[in-house]
Parts: structure tokens; C-alpha cells; sequence
């Protein structure tokens, strides 16, 4: 069952969905209640046939599988690594899709991949933005501490070496505006 796109407030969802089940009912909000009821008084249908790749990966995520040898793991070797382990990961061909894990058992489509892999690029980026601009600071404060000494040529290197290194940061600033624009 999917929300209609024309009813949806994400209709971009609605529309992934569409491509992916071919028999599904499209109907509006309203009108998913009495679907369910209707739906759940008939009788079900025959259980489908679970692809063995799909049974390998629901034992793996249940944890119920020990597969010794990584390579047994359906799907072929892809030069990506899993956002949350930094694991190998494969890729999972059914139908006209594509599915990735790890060998630890975190599982992706494609989208989801994507965003994991920009959530984690954002992250890493934020991190060395306060890493940097932390960097800066400790270097003026060296600067500081050795202008008091009257240790002048080594304040002068620290404060060249804290302005070089804020540069640095607001340039990463502005990469960081326009991923978000």
C-alpha cells in the first residue's frame, strides 16, 4: 500500500516506492484505514520464495549465521565501505535494484548508501573545521605566551602559523555553506 503521490506531503517518496512495488495500492490518506480493514479480512496470499541471497542476510541479521568465510556472503565486492563500520561492502543485484552490506550486516539501497556516506562526509568536514580553528587558537596562545618571554621570533612563527592556519579554516567554512546551499 502507498500513499498516493498527489496526497502525499513527500511525494518523492511516494514516487520511489511506486517504482519499486509493481502491485501495489495507491490510495489516499484518507482511505488507507478501510483499505487495511478490507484488506486484512481476506485470506493471504501464498507465501512467496525467499531468494537464497535474501534468507543468507536475514539469518545474518539476526545474528544467527557464522560464516567463517567472508566470501560466502551474497553479492559481488564493491570498492565502498559501510558508513557506520567502515567495512567492506557488496553489492546485492534483485530484479531491477540493488542492495549493499557489510559483512557485519548493516544493509542499503543505493539512496540510502548515498546519504549515510554525505551525513558522514558532513561530519567529518564539521570535525576538522573545529579541529582547525582549535589549532588556530592553540597557536595564538603560543604566540602569546612566547611574546611574553620576549621570545619574539618564535611568536612571530606562531602567529604566522595561526593566520595560515585560519585561512585554512574559512575556506573549509565556505565548502561547508555550500554543501548545505
Amino acid at each position: 500500500m502507498i500513499q498516493s503521490p498527489d496526497d502525499a506531503a513527500c511525494p518523492e517518496m511516494s514516487r520511489r516506492a511506486l517504482d519499486r512495488v509493481r502491485d501495489a495500492h495507491v490510495v489516499a490518506l484518507a482511505q488507507m484505514g478501510q483499505l487495511i480493514d478490507r484488506l486484512a479480512r481476506q485470506p493471504a496470499p501464498p507465501a512467496p520464495d525467499v531468494p537464497e541471497a535474501l534468507a543468507i542476510e536475514a539469518r545474518l541479521t539476526e545474528r544467527v549465521l557464522g560464516i567463517d568465510d567472508k566470501n560466502e556472503l551474497p553479492g559481488k565486492p564493491t570498492s565502498f565501505t559501510c558508513p557506520e563500520c567502515s567495512g567492506a561492502i557488496k553489492e546485492i543485484e534483485e530484479g531491477d535494484g540493488r542492495r549493499y552490506r557489510c559483512r557485519v550486516g548493516h544493509a542499503y539501497t543505493l539512496d540510502d548508501l548515498l546519504a549515510e556516506k554525505t551525513t558522514v562526509l558532513q561530519d567529518t568536514l564539521w570535525m576538522a573545521l573545529q579541529t582547525l580553528e582549535e589549532r588556530a587558537a592553540m597557536l595564538s596562545s603560543m604566540a602569546r605566551d612566547d611574546r611574553s618571554r620576549g621570545w619574539l621570533r618564535n611568536a612571530e612563527r606562531y602567529e604566522t602559523r595561526a593566520r595560515e592556519t585560519r585561512v585554512h579554516a574559512e575556506r573549509l567554512r565556505e565548502l561547508l555553506r555550500s554543501l548545505a546551499a
